[in-house]
């Protein structure tokens, strides 16, 4: 492989040193610097020619800003055609550079979140808060964690996997505090003869 030339960092000398070891441990000769190089394969590998964006054939849309590329989206603001390079995609929506910066600079554009609510935490707690009171305040918490893990069950940032088995076992514990509370009733209200029946 052929070499690159290297340098020393501090006096830019140029070095003799062989280009096909990965790792270089060495001292300049002339200011006596200590140096240290890792050499990369993509320092020796000829540059590739091929394009990001599929090229457009006959019939097929082109990029506005680029009319050798497939389109492959419409801007919603001016309805230009993009191609995978020049489409800006926000909440679903797709724009033009030209629009989302007309946008962003007269602040139509709603603005990206900096942070996410965690709901799978949210429903946790809602589930686990009832057993510090045995389970007096479940038949109000426990609903409200299964509402929110419903509804928010493919909310941003929801898609993780730690996020959905925090959801999960917020389901689980709910309803085993639903059962375990309708048992209970069933112990301290139903008839005693009806009780004696069952076994309980």
């Amino acid at each position: 492989m052929a070499g690159a030339p290297l340098y020393c960092t501090r006096c830019l000398f140029l070095l003799d040193l062989p280009a096909d070891a990965p790792y270089l441990q060495t001292v300049c000769p002339k200011c006596s610097a200590d140096l240290e190089y890792w050499l990369l394969p993509a320092l020796f590998r000829p540059p590739s020619s091929g394009s990001p964006a599929r090229s457009a054939e006959a019939g097929q849309a082109a990029c506005f800003n680029h009319p050798g590329r497939q389109a492959v989206v419409e801007c919603e603001g001016c309805g230009r055609f993009l191609c995978g390079v020049c489409d800006i995609e926000v909440r679903g929506r797709h724009w033009c550079p030209t629009c989302f910066e007309t946008k962003r600079t007269e602040s139509t554009l709603a603005p990206l979140p900096d942070r996410l609510t965690r709901y799978d935490r949210i429903a946790l707690a809602l589930t686990l808060l009832p057993m510090l009171f045995c389970c007096g305040p479940s038949l109000l918490t426990v609903p409200i964690s299964l509402f929110i893990v419903i509804k928010y069950w493919n909310a941003p940032g929801s898609e993780r996997a730690s996020v959905r088995n925090t959801m999960l076992v917020s389901v689980i514990l709910g309803v085993v505090q639903i059962l375990f509370f309708i048992f209970f009733m069933y112990v301290v209200f139903a008839p005693p003869d009806y009780r004696g029946r069952m076994g309980v």
